[in-house]
């Protein structure tokens, strides 16, 4: 396709990326079906992007099976840091009052570093989530929580907040039907 200027294309993992991407003028060129690393990954096995270039603006604590995955199809990978993602310490001890309380009933998790943060917030109160339903948007941060010791109750089918929220509604709706 190409519908950006000096033939670069723009690939995004998620729909709410592709809107940031066009809310600043430009088109993302693809968008895979499966909203995750391997989904971009997957999409790109038929195409011929050996000897291409690739520049991957990453978080700081992104993993490397994206630009690996690349790499493998014979593809040029930059990786350049462009945000570091830290926990928000100063809500830390209001929500772990609420969840102790038992006043929470969802604990939603949108990626795998969410888990890690909120357990080293929780700290020896991890059990405090034992009250909540456990809510991943998807297969990946769902493993890191069951790796972690969490009970996962509920795993987004589209890996998106919106696929999140729809999960959620589900789930409930379920369990008002039984």
């Amino acid at each position: 396709s190409g519908g950006n200027n000096s033939g670069i294309r723009i690939g995004v993992i998620g729909p709410a990326t592709g809107k940031a991407v066009e809310e600043r003028g430009l088109r993302p060129d693809y968008l895979p079906e499966v909203h995750t690393s391997e989904g971009f990954v997957a999409g790109l096995r038929n195409c011929d992007i050996a000897g291409h270039y690739f520049l991957l603006p990453r978080a700081d604590i992104a993993t490397k099976e994206l630009a690996e995955g690349i790499a493998r199809f014979g593809a040029q990978v930059d990786e350049v840091t462009v945000y570091m993602t830290v926990p928000a310490t100063e809500s830390a001890s209001q929500a772990r009052q609420m969840l102790s309380a038992g006043e929470i009933d969802i604990v939603a998790f949108t990626s795998s570093s969410t888990v890690t943060n909120l357990l080293a917030l929780l700290g020896d109160e991890r059990w405090a989530l034992d009250r909540a339903k456990i809510a991943c948007i998807g297969p990946k941060t769902a493993d890191t929580a069951e790796k972690a010791g969490l009970r996962v109750d509920i795993v987004a089918q589209e890996h998106t907040i919106p696929g999140l929220v729809e999960a959620i509604e589900q789930y409930f709706t379920r369990k008002e039907i039984e």
